[in-house]
Parts: structure tokens; C-alpha cells; sequence
């Protein structure tokens, strides 16, 4: 499994609460290594000596290089698991950085990608703080459907 997150522990935290054990390999890229892991109580040395944990800090600035970063790390784990997950966190932050154009080709080459290595991919995205037409770049790219339940309002894979 992939996560791509700028909060690693609270990650972490939220896996080992609600699932318990570690998955076969649980890689975490992150923009921020300063985010502290969580205490020892929850992972220790050995999840990461020889383990099943590795927590990697993003060293690109630009989509091109986030793009090989974790193209690089999904053929390690491609070698290492039998069934690979990958999960965007922190969708919104890549468009508000970058622009909803790039961000589609990015996210298309990366989805062809998931797709290569029979991966399941998804991505978290709030719909209602972006502006219409970028929200409508990635409903085409995804083929999702917009629904409102309460305040909140989501995509959902079709």
C-alpha cells in the first residue's frame, strides 16, 4: 500500500486503530518529514528495520518530479506485494498548488500507471472548495458523480 499524506502519524494512528495489523508493506510518502510519527505504543523500530513501514519525505517540487517519485517507490512495492493499493490524501492541496491542468495530466499518467499494475487508486478531493471548471476537469478524468449529502458534498467513482 501507498499513501501519499502530509500527516504520516495520524495515518499510521488511524490504520493501527481501526485495522490493527500492519499490511504486507505500508510505504508513506509525505512533503514533511518535521510531521512526527506516532509513539512507540503504535509502531516501533523494528516496523521500519526490516518491517513493513517505510515513510519516505518528497524531495520535488513540481508534478513531473512527485510523479517519478512515486512511480519509483509503486515498482518496489509492485515486487513486494501481491495486491497494491494507492491512496492520494491530499488531492486538493496538489490542485490548488499546481492548477487544474497539470494536475489532470498528472493524475491521468499516474492513473495509467495504477492501472499497468492492476492497482486500486483512490484519491481524496473536496469538490466544494475548487471552482466549477476545475471540478468539471476532474469529473471528466475520473468519471465521477458529484453527489450532496448534508454539508458535504463528494465525488464518487461511477
Amino acid at each position: 500500500m501507498l499513501i501519499v499524506t502530509k500527516s504520516p502519524a495520524l495515518k499510521l494512528k488511524t490504520w493501527h486503530h481501526n485495522v490493527g495489523d500492519w499490511p504486507q508493506r505500508l510505504e508513506i510518502l509525505t512533503p514533511n518529514m518535521a510531521a512526527q510519527l506516532p509513539a512507540e505504543d503504535i509502531v516501533n523500530d523494528e516496523d521500519f528495520i526490516d518491517g513493513p513501514l517505510g515513510v519516505t519525505e518528497l524531495t520535488s517540487a513540481d508534478l513531473k518530479g512527485l510523479a517519478k517519485e512515486i512511480d519509483d517507490i509503486l515498482t518496489d512495492l509492485d515486487k513486494a506485494v501481491d495486491n497494491l493499493t494507492v491512496c492520494v490524501e491530499n488531492m486538493t492541496e496538489v490542485a490548488n498548488s499546481f492548477g487544474p491542468q497539470p494536475v489532470f495530466k498528472f493524475t491521468h499518467a499516474l492513473n495509467g500507471r495504477f492501472r499497468s499494475l492492476g492497482a486500486y487508486a483512490h484519491w481524496h478531493y473536496k469538490p466544494d472548495t475548487q471552482i466549477e471548471s476545475s471540478n468539471h476537469l476532474f469529473r471528466q478524468l475520473f468519471q465521477l458523480l458529484h453527489e450532496t449529502r448534508s454539508e458535504k458534498s463528494h465525488f464518487e467513482v461511477l
